[in-house]
């Protein structure tokens, strides 16, 4: 089942982007909006370091965001978590 997006959140989401300096308000706000769009429990942001070796949960919300927050993982065991056999991308609940 997938979550179809609304344009006008799609909307918000980039002017979100444009109008804030700082980058964890707005990353923390698009994860807020995206929780309540999907109904989920929680939500994060991985991003990968440079050399393309490990993430790291740069931002959190919900009821393990303090324990997942700054969590650094291996980029291949993170990505081969949420893979199924057929290549596509699957949510994992904890």
């Amino acid at each position: 089942m997938t979550a179809s997006i609304p344009s006008s959140v799609l909307l918000e989401l980039g002017q979100a982007f444009c109008s804030m300096l700082e980058l964890d308000p707005v990353l923390l706000s698009v994860l807020k909006q995206l929780q309540t769009i999907v109904s989920s429990e929680g939500a994060s942001i991985w991003l990968i370091n440079e050399a393309e070796t490990e993430v790291k949960c740069t931002h959190a919300i919900g009821m393990q965001a303090e324990k997942i927050s700054g969590s650094v993982m291996r980029a291949r065991k993170f990505i081969s978590a949420y893979r199924t056999v057929s290549g596509r991308l699957v949510k994992v609940d904890d």
